[in-house]
């Protein structure tokens, strides 16, 4: 027992001992085929979060089952149809889409407006008996031209028209799953053997008892593994069946796995390794030597560890369809990633900021350490190098030696670890260089100094530190005349002269701005000069103007991603990769004219590009890309196919008077017989799901050419005036190479208003319109004319009643004067006569003279004057006594004589003089006249009188 003890603690002492002396690790998952996950913040809150399958379509378009119907995704654009049950499962025969649901059996076709409409055709929708009302439809496959659905109760082959042919399994069991291989079906019976159809007939190809009791979901070709079919089981692993029907367990590395994760369904890539969906643990690619190639699971970026099918498209990438969402997993592609979002954060490795495979080591210097992990080993862990703690800038070998830059100083790999090459405090970046004087340099910078190592026997010397310069710097290059350009830690670029003895700076010319903004600069070389970068293009520097020039040529080529190089990287075949803030892009030299070959962009992998770090690294066939979430390895010898898509519009809508969106038939925009105004948008669809950078150009041709370039294969045209329009629409890789072209013409109608016959109607109502208005004119002229003339005479008749009753006015008032004087004459006379009389009584006149006065008392009648007096001023006057005697009729004679002189504005000493009354009996008949009108204090009588009518 003392012994025991002693051995025990022997063994821990050991263990304990092995852990101090290992290197720290963090667990990696290694190089895997993208993914990409799609969960109903993609797809659509109306779609449910379970898929239950999933097709292909003729052009590539991916079909699925979802919980609420079927989705639609061409790599750009999501459609969902609503079924209002969950479709299970989804198959596509040419144009048409089966879909299969609990007691449900249909299929779907676009309409010209590119949805769907579905058609039953047995089940609860269809009329008919086809189906048991409890029956639903889990799976269906395709051979030939036959269609096989499959429930629990029993298989069924669909003639293709309105039959299904029920083919039970033998003994009447239930059918667990149906699969095929190689052009035969095979179907699982529940809790029994596995069956091969044979004509209408079931056969027996393995007991249960010879795959240990377990099912099989899987059934694959076998002939690489040793015999004819492979199957996979639930929980047992996988079994090769031989030709004589002997079937030998094929022990993997991941049986225990996938017995603790469930296997639920299976598919092959097109290497010929396996695919396992599980339902607790994810997915799983197995090798064909059994290794496992590839995991996902929840924890690196899959939607679930819930595999309820898997699918593998025309470009082999692998769907799968999980318990709460899709997954993409591009199998087929050149590009396979390290660290995927999650999974690689949580490894703990950090930010990586350079790579390097050395000594047989795959190195991440990251902003937490150094890792490697042994190329050659099946072990795949990463394990950080002592003394590689904090943050490490690059990775780069000069001269045989591979150097690190360390925020503590400069490493050197030796040994299978990294050393301290100097007592140096930092080091941020290295440049190795030959000065015209032939002498190898290598400038190193950091935050507080510039170093300098010179060549010597067996390698570097230590550095010394260049006088005459202090300030950090994280980039450095030197031109062809030796000069050293270093890159400010925050804003500009500094220009060091060197002495003759590379000894101290000489002279320091320090440049705040390159172009027109403070902003950090990045130095790089291109073709022997060196670059310099800003974030508002590339630049050169002019010797002779002693300022910086645009580097118009590369800029021309790459265009926007001039605006963000950090640095240009150059390859074994003498092009270039280009790094920048939102990528990286190949730069390839044909004929002396770059041109740009392809775009590796970070929204593909699902990451983030690393402004500060981004670099690129080659090693043989492989290319490896530096991100902020992780490592994305490019195989250039990986078969790159020809992407054979087509380009075609999916849906059209434009906008009626009132703003509302309406469709566009698909068949008449393909066909040139399209009409649509107001907004129109076209939607296209390019089902490529490639990892390649594409874009899509359209030209529209009509009133005047436009061309747009977009990243979506979408169009919007606002307000078009009215005309023939065709519009090109082209799919373009990253070096402008045309992928697929699509055309479709269509018409922007005239308003009813500017159609050809409301034109006619215009110019028929504009001659009768101009011949109205001409007679109309004519008519209106004639009229003013005549209403001139009327005028002229209303004005010379009332200019001439004007002075017809200005003179009888005149008149009126000398004839009232005449008659006034008469009056008083006659009542002189009268007087006159009276006193002759009473003198001719006394006897006082002579008799010969007696009747003269009485002859002229005769005559000189007053009242016959004030008569015609009356009678002349009523008529002159409008029949003013008349009215007045109708209006107040107790006026009397002398009430009415009054009224007249007064109207004739007469005064009270006139008015006297002619009645023969005193001017006290004038106002008193004044004032009685006043009564009898009713007239107030306040109203003047003359003012009345003057203006009564």
């Amino acid at each position: 027992m003392k012994i025991l003890r002693i051995s025990c603690r022997l063994w821990a002492f050991l263990l304990l001992l092995l852990l101090l002396l290992l290197p720290a690790s963090g667990r990696a998952v290694g190089f895997r085929p993208l993914l990409t996950g799609f969960t109903q913040t993609e797809y659509g809150d109306a779609a449910g979060g379970q898929n239950w399958d999933a097709t292909g379509d003729a052009d590539g378009v991916m079909l699925f089952g979802n919980n609420t119907g079927v989705l639609r995704f061409d790599g750009y654009f999501w459609q969902h149809v609503p079924t209002g049950r969950a479709v299970r499962c989804v198959c596509v025969r040419g144009d048409t889409l089966y879909v299969g649901g609990h007691g449900e059996f249909g299929y779907m076709l676009r309409d010209a407006y590119g949805n769907y409409t579905y058609h039953p055709i047995a089940g609860r929708r269809s009329g008919g008996a086809l189906l048991r009302g409890d029956e639903e439809v889990w799976n269906m496959v395709a051979i030939g031209t036959r269609l096989y659905l499959q429930t629990f109760s029993a298989v069924y082959l669909y003639d293709g028209h309105t039959s299904l042919m029920r083919l039970p399994l033998p003994g009447g069991g239930g059918v667990l799953s149906i699969t095929t291989c190689a052009g035969r079906l095979y179907a699982q019976a529940t809790g029994g053997d596995l069956f091969r159809l044979d004509g209408a007939r079931w056969v027996r190809v393995v007991a249960r008892a010879g795959v240990n009791g377990d099912d099989v979901v899987g059934i694959f070709p076998a002939s690489e593994r040793g015999g004819r079919l492979l199957l996979l089981t639930v929980r047992s692993g996988f079994f090769t069946l031989d030709e004589s029907g002997h079937v030998t367990r094929w022990v993997t590395q991941m049986d225990g796995l996938l017995a603790r994760g469930v296997v639920n369904r299976a598919c092959l890539t097109a290497q010929g390794e396996v695919v396992v969906g599980t339902i607790r643990s994810g997915i799983f690619c197995i090798g064909k030597q059994g290794d496992l190639a590839w995991r996902y699971d929840a924890a690196s970026g899959l939607p679930g560890n819930c595999v309820l099918r898997l699918r593998r498209d025309k470009y082999d990438n692998i769907w799968a369809c999980l318990d709460g969402g899709l997954a993409l997993i591009r199998a087929g592609g050149s590009f396979s990633t390290l660290g995927m979002q999650v999974g690689y954060r949580a490894s703990g490795l950090g930010t990586p900021y350079a790579l390097n495979i050395w000594d047989r080591r795959f190195l991440v210097a990251t902003n937490q350490g150094i890792y490697g992990t042994d190329m050659d080993s099946a072990d795949d862990d990463f394990m950080m190098f002592p003394g590689t703690e904090e943050h490490n800038w690059f990775l780069s070998v000069f001269d045989g030696t591979l150097i690190a830059g360390n925020n503590r100083g400069t490493l050197r790999y030796a040994g299978g670890g990294f050393q301290r090459v100097a007592d140096t405090e930092s080091s941020t970046w290295a440049v190795r260089t030959v000065l015209p004087s032939g002498e190898p340099l290598l400038f190193e910078s950091s935050y507080h100094a510039l170093r300098v190592y010179r060549w010597g026997s067996g390698g570097w010397k230590e550095p010394y530190t260049l006088g005459g310069f202090g300030h950090p710097l994280r980039g450095l290059e030197v031109d062809a005349d030796g000069t050293l350009w270093g890159a400010d830690m925050n804003c500009g670029v500094y220009r060091i002269r060197l002495d003759k003895d590379v000894t101290r700076a000489e002279h320091v010319d320090y440049y705040e701005r390159v172009d027109s903004a403070d902003v950090p600069c990045f130095i790089t070389s291109f073709e022997g000069r060196v670059v310099f970068s800003d974030g508002s293009g590339l630049f050169y520097f002019d010797s002779e103007t002693g300022g910086f020039v645009p580097c118009k040529k590369l800029t021309e080529v790459l265009k926007d991603d001039a605006k963000g190089v950090l640095r240009l990287v150059r390859t074994s075949d003498r092009n270039y990769w280009v790094c920048t803030k939102t990528g990286y892009t190949y730069l390839v030299n044909k004929g002396n004219d770059w041109r740009v070959s392809r775009r590796v962009r970070p929204a593909v992998f699902g990451m983030r590009c690393n402004d500060m770090g981004a670099t690129v690294f080659e090693q043989g066939r492989f290319v490896y890309f530096n991100f902020a979430d992780g490592i994305v390895r490019l195989d250039t010898h990986a078969e790159v196919r020809r992407l054979d898509v087509r380009l075609y519009p999916a849906r059209a809508s434009y906008t009626d008077k009132h703003g509302d969106w309406l469709p566009i038939s698909l068949d008449d925009l393909r066909n040139g017989e399209a009409e649509a105004g107001g907004n129109i948008e076209i939607e296209y669809s390019f089902p490529a799901f490639s990892q390649e950078d594409i874009r899509f150009r359209f030209t529209v041709h009509g009133r005047g050419d436009m061309v747009i370039e977009r990243g979506t294969p979408s169009l919007i045209l606002p307000n078009l005036p009215a005309g023939h329009f065709t519009i090109k629409a082209e799919a373009l890789d990253a070096g402008g190479g045309v992928l697929a072209v699509n055309e479709v013409e269509f018409s922007v109608p005239r308003p009813w208003y500017l159609r050809w016959w409301a034109l006619l109607a215009y110019v028929v109502l504009f001659v009768f319109a101009s011949v109205a208005i001409s007679r109309f004119r004519l008519r209106r002229q004639a009229s003013r004319n005549r209403l001139v003339v009327l005028e002229q005479q209303r004005i010379i008749d009332q200019q001439r009643q004007e002075l017809l009753e200005s003179q009888l006015k005149e008149k009126s008032k000398d004839l009232a004067a005449i008659s006034l004087e008469t009056a008083v004459a006659n009542n002189a006379l009268k007087e006159f006569s009276e006193t002759l009389k009473e003198h001719q009584e006394k006897g006082a006149i002579p008799k010969h003279i007696k009747t003269e006065p009485l002859q002229i008392g005769s005559t000189a009648d007053g009242n016959t004057t004030w008569q015609l007096f009356m009678q002349n001023f009523d008529f002159i006057h409008e029949h003013f006594f008349r009215n007045l005697k109708e209006r107040y009729p107790n006026l009397t004679q002398n009430d009415l004589k009054l009224c007249g002189l007064l109207r004739l504005n007469l005064s009270t000493k006139e008015i006297a003089n002619y009645t023969s009354l005193s001017v006290r009996g004038v106002e008193s008949a004044r004032l009685r006249l006043r009564r009898k009108l009713g007239l107030t204090s306040d109203q003047n009588i003359v003012e009345f009188l003057v203006t009564f009518k």
